[in-house]
C-alpha cells in the first residue's frame, strides 16, 4: 500500500523529469524543500515523544562524517548567503572521515543548532567545528561547537536555556525559543 506522502513524492519526481521552465522548476524545487521541511518537524515531533518517555533508540551504522557534516552546511547554503552569512565548517585533522553511529539523529542534531545559529545571527558567520576529544575514562569522545556572531544569551539566562519549553529573551526584538530536544539527542549514548 502506497501512502499519501509516498504517491505525492512519485508525483513530485515525475514532475522533475518533465521539461520545465525555470520558474517552474524553482516552483517544484519549492515543494520539494517545504515538505521535506514539514517531514522534518513531524519527525522532530515524533522523536521529541520518544525521548520524554525514555524510548528513543539510537543505530549502529558506519557513517560518512565529512559528508554528513557538509551535507548540514549545503542544506542551509541558501539561506545563509540570502541573509549575508559565512557558513563555515572546520574539521581538526585528526577527527576521523568515518565513525559508528546513528547519522539520522547527529544530523537532526546538528541542523538543529545551525539552524539556530542562523536564525539568531544578523551579520557575521556561523561555523561547524568537528573536533576529537577524550573522556575521563579514556574513551574517545566527537566534539561539535557551533560558533556564531550572533548576539549571544545574557550570562543570567544561560542556566534555564536547557529547561525544557523555555524561552530567552535575547534583545528586544529577538527571543530564542529552546525545545531542549538537541541537548537531549546529545546526551543519549
Amino acid at each position: 500500500r502506497v501512502d499519501r506522502r509516498q504517491r505525492q513524492m512519485c508525483i513530485r519526481d515525475r514532475l522533475s523529469e518533465t521539461d520545465m521552465s525555470n520558474g517552474q522548476a524553482d516552483l517544484l524545487n519549492t515543494i520539494r524543500t517545504s515538505g521535506d521541511s514539514l517531514l522534518a518537524v513531524v519527525n522532530d515531533i515524533l522523536d521529541f515523544s520518544k525521548i520524554g518517555s525514555g524510548h528513543m533508540s539510537l543505530r549502529s551504522e558506519t557513517v560518512d562524517l565529512t559528508g554528513l557534516v557538509d551535507s548540514t552546511a549545503q542544506a542551509f547554503a541558501a539561506q545563509s548567503s540570502k541573509s549575508g552569512l559565512e557558513l563555515v565548517t572546520r574539521s581538526a585533522s585528526d577527527v576521523p572521515p568515518r565513525i559508528v553511529g546513528d547519522a539520522i539523529r547527529l544530523k537532526q542534531v546538528l541542523t538543529n543548532l545551525v539552524g539556530n545559529a542562523l536564525k539568531f545571527t544578523d551579520d557575521g558567520f556561523v561555523q561547524i567545528s568537528t573536533q576529537l576529544g577524550q573522556s575521563e575514562s579514556g574513551e574517545a569522545l566527537l566534539q561539535f561547537d557551533i560558533e556564531d556572531s550572533g548576539c549571544g544569551i545574557p550570562t543570567e539566562k544561560i542556566v534555564s536555556l536547557f529547561d525544557e519549553f523555555t524561552q530567552v529573551d535575547v534583545s528586544h526584538s529577538l527571543s530564542l525559543i529552546h525545545i531542549s530536544e538537541p541537548t537531549r539527542q546529545a546526551e543519549i549514548s
